[in-house]
């Protein structure tokens, strides 16, 4: 017999929490424990000394076992830092008419990528468009759900965006932000200042991402230290450490590559917002 007391790491905290529905022990449920005690305490009246020890070292088990269910639920209680809060006034900048906005849900769709994208993309490469969804200025971190129908384009995530008038011609908007695309089981990340663009992170596989067109959680936040984390589901995949960036909006990326527009595959991304760090 066994006892399963094992954490998954697929929850809103992005942290460990105890497997959901009664534990299990020797494949039944832990009523199923208590009855053997019961039938032990049952024949103690039969079977004497022997019995009393059978049952004391079943009383212990239980003992041990609960506390084990104890500490596995303190773990999942635990909280990322800062401030959380589901509360965000969404909205499509610009009016892009690939995004459609469904309360916290983003949909993305790229149609005709060989006509719509307006320049070719050399295979083996990719390119994307940012789009900023939040008003709120001062988010340090998000929680995301998404998903994409093809794992050579992909999907991403922008944060801490900060957007200003150009001193030089007031027409004209700086931009500031990371950009986080996942794609293929791998991770790419950049940082955007200014127009300039510098790659923080070359692609890197994370063995926690699941295979397109699977849900990934995606979770950003800012740590105690100053760092910002970027776990997906539940596993650390990155640290920005001293970033340059440390507030902003959010916002989504259209990814599309070479292949994917060689093709002329209509790209489709679905993105679920769920919580928010901010100070």
């Amino acid at each position: 017999n066994y006892i399963d007391c094992r954490v998954k790491p697929d929850n809103d905290m992005g942290i460990p929490e105890a497997l959901e529905g009664p534990a299990k022990f020797g494949g039944q449920n832990i009523h199923f424990f208590f009855c053997i005690v019961y039938s032990i305490k049952k024949a103690f009246h039969k079977g004497g000394f022997i019995m009393k020890k059978i049952l004391s070292l079943g009383l212990l088990l239980a003992v041990i076992f609960t506390a084990g269910l104890t500490s596995c639920k303190h773990n999942a209680d635990e909280k990322l830092p800062g401030t959380w809060s589901s509360v965000a006034t969404f909205y499509n900048y610009s009016n892009e008419p690939r995004i459609t906005v469904t309360g916290s849900q983003f949909d993305y769709k790229l149609e005709n990528p060989l006509t719509a994208w307006g320049e070719i993309i050399p295979d083996g490469k990719f390119q994307y468009e940012t789009w900023s969804l939040t008003k709120e200025t001062s988010f340090t971190g998000f929680k995301a759900k998404a998903s994409a129908n093809s794992s050579s384009s992909g999907c991403g995530f922008a944060f801490c965006i900060n957007r200003r008038a150009d001193p030089a011609d007031s027409t004209k908007t700086i931009w500031s932000y990371y950009s986080l695309v996942i794609q293929d089981g791998s991770i790419f990340m950049k940082q955007h200042d200014k127009g300039v663009s510098t790659i923080i992170l070359n692609w890197t596989e994370v063995p926690s991402l699941k295979a397109e067109p699977e849900e990934n959680k995606i979770t950003v936040y800012t740590d105690t230290d100053g760092s910002i984390i970027i776990k997906i589901n539940g596993e650390v995949a990155h640290a920005i450490r001293n970033p340059e960036f440390t507030k902003g909006e959010i916002g989504i990326l259209g990814v599309l590559s070479g292949k994917d527009q060689a093709l002329n595959k209509t790209i489709t991304a679905s993105y679920e917002f769920l919580d928010f760090q901010y100070q």
